[in-house]
């Protein structure tokens, strides 16, 4: 079977099936909540300000990647632009307040299943922790998580390993002995290059083609339930 292609449940479990002892490491936007959405209307609204235009193609090199990758990406698109974390930060905040924190499919059941002796989840992210801990509060997931890792919290991030190595260390695992579960390319080769085995969340709303080598693919997370 090739690697890289949605393959079935039983598969993607029996592939899982083997870390479950060690940990699950779980990007948050996109993988485990619906904020895609949420910042491209971010991006949206903060370009036409400045008459300029934001699309998918150009949306899923952000996918995954840090606040200041992603303001030099859109810089570098766009000459001329004008864009800093703190405008970016209060924007994305004004659309979550209307739109709210809602998970992905599956993500709170599979979460919960998760919590069981012997496994530990954790939680990988290119967010922010102000964020992050709002999220986790608002859908009640904190107590699940045994360790959170936030941009804040690393040097380089991805597709850097930093944030997957480092949360393999705090869970005392090695990182072979976890499964990410990403839905962005970034995302993706952080983890593997981590050395761990991915699981790809192929969004249908997007399609985010996913790297050569992971584990398998989903196309939501309740194919894991």
């Amino acid at each position: 079977m090739r690697k890289g292609v949605p393959i079935s449940r039983e598969v993607v479990m029996k592939r899982i099936g083997a870390y479950l002892r060690s940990a699950l490491i779980f990007d948050k936007d996109g993988t485990l909540i619906d904020t895609e959405t949420i910042w491209f209307e971010t991006y949206v609204r903060l370009l036409t300000t400045q008459n300029y235009r934001h699309d998918w193609e150009t949306h899923r090199l952000l996918m995954g990647a840090s606040a200041d990758v992603c303001i030099r990406t859109l810089c570098d698109k766009h000459a001329g632009l004008t864009l800093t974390q703190a405008q970016l930060f209060r924007k994305f905040a004004e659309v979550r307040a209307e739109r709210g924190v809602n998970p992905m499919p599956g993500a709170t059941s599979l979460i919960e299943a998760c919590a069981r002796p012997g496994m530990q989840i954790a939680m990988a992210t290119s967010a922010r922790r102000q964020e992050t801990d709002e999220d986790l509060n608002l859908l009640g997931w904190k107590k699940f998580f045994s360790v959170v890792i936030t941009a804040e919290d690393v040097l380089h991030h991805k597709p850097s390993p930093e944030v997957y190595l480092l949360a393999a260390q705090r869970l005392k695992r090695e990182p072979v002995t976890c499964v990410a579960v990403e839905d962005g390319l970034n995302g993706a080769l952080s983890a593997m290059a981590a050395g761990m085995q991915v699981i790809f969340v192929q969004d249908q709303r997007f399609m985010m083609k996913p790297p050569p080598g992971v584990a398998g693919v989903v196309s939501s997370l309740k194919e894991l339930l």
